[in-house]
């Protein structure tokens, strides 16, 4: 004898298969939506990592000529150094000196300007010759920024600030002096040499002339050093 299902029976089996297909669908979703969520994470992740190892290759290549010529290998480098001069820092100075590195297996040269940055450990970050002129140029541009951001600080919200950086990573950064110290002006450059263990040193804009100056020596005596090997 067959068995009749009552109607209540079948539309609670219906609503029971409709649910459980919907209940389907949102994990399907879910698992999409999740999946989505994952690439993306990868995606991400890979972003960084790739950014990282970039940012390591760039720390060990060689930026400047001068780094170029000192990992020479299997050869005899020689480094010739002339002292020039330098300035006092806000704790700490700055002493410059002309830098020649030459080859003995071929006789080339590469030359610059090498800067002792006497704060903490020390640091010598070094320019290449090519790069002296605009150097030399934004210690001339940084020196009359005091007169615009004083001008500026008019506006009691208003700030001026500057920055130049070297081939090498070494930075200037023209800032208001913190704390202000009356003769030392209320503006200041600050040397960042971007080495292991190096250390800033603040320079007042009155001896940024001085620092101009010495440098400007120091190419004097570098163009004099090529004229005598040639």
């Amino acid at each position: 004898m067959l068995a009749v299902l009552h109607p209540m029976n079948i539309a609670s089996f219906y609503v029971f298969l409709i649910d459980d297909r919907r209940r389907i669908l949102n994990i399907r979703l879910a698992l999409a939506h999740m999946k989505k969520q994952i690439i993306a994470l990868v995606t991400l992740l890979s972003i960084i990592s790739f950014a990282a190892r970039g940012t390591a290759q760039e720390r060990l290549s060689p930026r400047t000529q001068l780094e170029m010529f000192q990992r020479r290998v299997g050869v005899v480098l020689v480094k010739r150094t002339i002292a020039i001069g330098g300035v006092d820092g806000f704790k700490g100075a700055i002493s410059v000196r002309t830098v020649e590195y030459s080859d003995m297996s071929n006789g080339q040269r590469a030359q610059g300007v090498e800067f002792h940055i006497i704060a903490g450990d020390g640091s010598y970050p070094e320019i290449d010759y090519d790069e002296i002129d605009s150097f030399l140029k934004a210690l001339e541009q940084m020196a009359v920024l005091d007169k615009s951001a004083t001008e500026l600080e008019k506006d009691e919200k208003a700030r001026l600030e500057a920055n130049f950086i070297t081939r090498g990573n070494m930075t200037m950064s023209f800032i208001r002096a913190l704390p202000y110290i009356p003769d030392r002006g209320r503006y200041c450059v600050v040397i960042d040499p971007h080495t292991p263990g190096g250390q800033t040193v603040s320079v007042s804009i009155a001896k940024l002339n001085d620092l101009k100056r010495i440098v400007t020596e120091a190419k004097v005596k570098l163009d004099s050093q090529k004229a005598a090997t040639k």
